[in-house]
């Protein structure tokens, strides 16, 4: 119920960052450097929500996200160091509640959907070798559709059990779509 609202009130930040992303991803142009500064920024949101506190029915989902980073990090180890002056800039954001932080949490597993479609797109490029860049958007060893239903009915939850504010949610989710699209 919550998680159908907020999808369609973070809708245009999606497709919106979900255009951008795929222009990026799916230039038939796409450097290894390119890629890497994409995984960069990836990797700094995942970071950035590794240290979050969760309410209980949400911790499991949470859980994900320090082995995403790992993943993330086991991917960047095979590809060159961004320069980071190419690097978007990414400062500290206003996350500051756990309303916030759900949105947030919201838009990372949401993300995760597409990471096999990302993935078999990225094996087009000669220089990508799937074992090591495409650990991160494979995300093997997970059921990610059964996941994503569990987490929104566990949303809905925690909506009713904190009384939490979906407009803040919702601020959340669009905050870190934004970071995305750095």
């Amino acid at each position: 119920m919550y998680a159908e609202q907020l999808k369609a009130s973070t809708r245009q930040c999606h497709d919106s960052v979900e255009q951008q992303f795929t222009r990026r991803l799916f230039s038939p142009k796409l450097t290894a450097d390119d890629y890497a500064s994409q995984l960069t920024t990836i990797r700094n949101i995942y970071a950035l929500f590794c240290d979050f506190d969760f309410s209980a029915q949400l911790k499991p989902f949470a859980a994900t996200i320090p082995t995403r980073l790992a993943l993330l990090n086991k991917d960047l180890i095979h590809l060159p160091s961004p320069n980071e002056s190419q690097s978007p800039a990414f400062a500290a954001n206003n996350l500051t509640s756990l309303d916030h932080r759900v949105g947030g949490l919201y838009v990372l597993l949401g993300s995760a959907i597409g990471g096999k479609i990302i993935a078999k797109r990225l094996q087009q490029h000669a220089w990508v070798d799937a074992d090591k860049h495409l650990n991160f958007f494979k995300f093997e060893h997970h059921d990610i559709a059964r996941e994503w239903n569990s987490f929104k009915v566990s949303l809905d939850e925690h909506i009713e059990v904190h009384r939490a504010d979906l407009a803040t949610v919702t601020a959340g989710a669009k905050m870190t779509f934004g970071l995305f699209a750095q």
